[in-house]
């Protein structure tokens, strides 16, 4: 397995996966295979089946559902 330190000098992106995720978001994993078979929600599938997600989609993707009064709080400086 890579070293934090070493990922993150090379610019290497962090990968979830589906169980991660699940427990970042207290979302179902259920829910979460469902929106990947839905393809509504952007992943990799490493060999066919092993699920992951860059850092950076699952955050995009997840800021989508925010509610827009809480958008408007956390963009105003």
């Amino acid at each position: 397995m890579l070293n934090r330190n070493l990922i993150k000098s090379q610019g290497i992106e962090k990968l979830y996966s589906i169980k991660e995720l699940s427990q970042i978001w207290s979302i179902p994993k259920q829910t979460l295979y469902r929106w990947v078979s839905e393809n509504s929600i952007p992943c990799y599938k490493i060999n066919g089946y092993l699920i992951r997600l860059k850092e950076s989609d699952a955050k995009e993707w997840i800021e989508r559902f925010r509610k827009e009064e809480e958008r408007a709080e956390y963009t105003l400086s």
